[in-house]
């Protein structure tokens, strides 16, 4: 099993921020276009990124 330095750590939290980011400007498009089960998919998906970047951020 693979082991990340800090800095590489850093960079995998800051991704994740930015697709979680993303993730909530398509939020805005998916909210004007009231598809409920697209919002649903994109809140979850954009809350994964927001934790798995705060657990990145804590491994680091």
């Amino acid at each position: 099993m693979r082991s990340y330095t800090r800095t590489e750590w850093l960079k995998i939290a800051d991704r994740l921020n930015d697709i979680s980011a993303q993730l909530d400007a398509v939020k805005n498009w998916a909210i004007l276009s009231e598809d409920d089960l697209l919002l649903a998919h994109i809140r979850v998906a954009s809350l994964q990124a927001s934790l798995a970047a705060d657990l990145a951020a804590k491994n680091a």
